[in-house]
Formats: structure tokens, C-alpha cells, sequence
């Protein structure tokens, strides 16, 4: 294997593991408004693509003496790129749902204003 790929695969890694370490670090200072379940997600993440990028310069540096092995390490690491989706989408639709949660409070604190609003404005005209 060329030593441009496993640089480039050495400098994502890097690069995932800078991004996860900014992450965590927003969220013990309070400058994030994710939760703890999403930063637990995206941890996960953060791992997983790890450990597929290392596992995928593994794989094609090592020399392969038994096809069964490869075959047995390839899937391995699919499995590993498959559940990286699952986590990435349960992220995703905690995400959704809170951004839908605050949007409905948001609705439902301006709907009160208004109807406070009209309340008082229907007494002031009514007592004059």
C-alpha cells in the first residue's frame, strides 16, 4: 500500500479524533446545546470511525495468506460501517426530536403571550 493512503488515513483519524475532543470539550464547558444522550451518541461515533479507518489501513497493508480470514475481517468491519449508520440515524432522530420539542414550546409560549395579550386588551375596552 501506497504511503499516501495511510497518510491520508492517518490524518483522518486525526481529524475525527480532534473533532470528538472539541465535542466534548463544548459540552463540559455548557457551549453546546446537545445532550448528554447525543454527545454519548456521537462519542460512539467517533469511536466506530476510528476504528474503521484503522481497521481499513490494516486490511489493506496486511498481506492476506488465507482467503477465509479476509473475508472474516471485511465483514467484521462492515458490520462495524452498519452499526456506525445506526448510531449516526438514532443521533439524528434525537436531534429532530429535540429541535421539534423547542420549536413546539417556542409556539406555545408565543400563543400564550397573544392570549394574554388579547385578554387584557378586551378588558380595557370593555370597562371603558
Amino acid at each position: 500500500m501506497g504511503d499516501t493512503i495511510g497518510t491520508v488515513l492517518m490524518l483522518l483519524n486525526v481529524g475525527v479524533c480532534v473533532a470528538l475532543a472539541l465535542q466534548i470539550h463544548a459540552f463540559l464547558r455548557g457551549a453546546t446545546i446537545i445532550s448528554a444522550r447525543q454527545l454519548g451518541a456521537r462519542v460512539v461515533c467517533g469511536v466506530l470511525l476510528i476504528v474503521i479507518i484503522t481497521m481499513i489501513y490494516y486490511g489493506l497493508s496486511h498481506k492476506w495468506t488465507d482467503p477465509a480470514h479476509a473475508l472474516i475481517f471485511w465483514a467484521v468491519m462492515m458490520f462495524l460501517a452498519v452499526l456506525l449508520f445506526v448510531v449516526a440515524l438514532m443521533d439524528f432522530r434525537e436531534t429532530c426530536t429535540i429541535g421539534e420539542l423547542r420549536r413546539a414550546k417556542l409556539f406555545t409560549g408565543a400563543a400564550k403571550v397573544a392570549i394574554r395579550t388579547r385578554r387584557r386588551t378586551g378588558k380595557q375596552d370593555t370597562g371603558s
